[in-house]
């Protein structure tokens, strides 16, 4: 999909993204908790306990809430983060901000 064709299917069909929002804080939430079963109990994901820093790239990452939820879990776990988001559409990806900050 385009930029104009994301901007179309989002006037359609309006997403809660907003960290503001208490729909889309609770879509937050229970990524969380998902992220934190992932890294306490995959295998894949048990290098990180030896980690001290972790890079991660959030690609097409819309308003960057998994990348946000997945940097909560694992700062959590007293490791340094480093964040980067991309995505096409300027105006959703502002909001990771607001999803780093709570």
């Amino acid at each position: 999909m385009t930029q104009p064709d994301l901007e179309v299917f989002y006037r359609w069909k309006p997403w809660p993204m907003h960290p503001s929002d208490p729909a889309a804080r609770a879509r937050f939430e229970a990524i969380v908790r998902v992220f934190q079963k992932l890294v306490n109990n995959h295998p894949f994901l048990s290098f990180l306990r030896n980690r001290e820093s972790v890079r991660i790239l959030d690609i097409a990452a819309g308003t960057g809430i998994g990348g946000a939820a997945f940097s909560k879990v694992l700062s959590s776990l007293g490791l340094k983060i480093k964040l980067v988001v991309s995505e096409v559409r300027g105006e959703d990806l502002r909001h990771v901000y607001g999803w780093l900050e709570g």
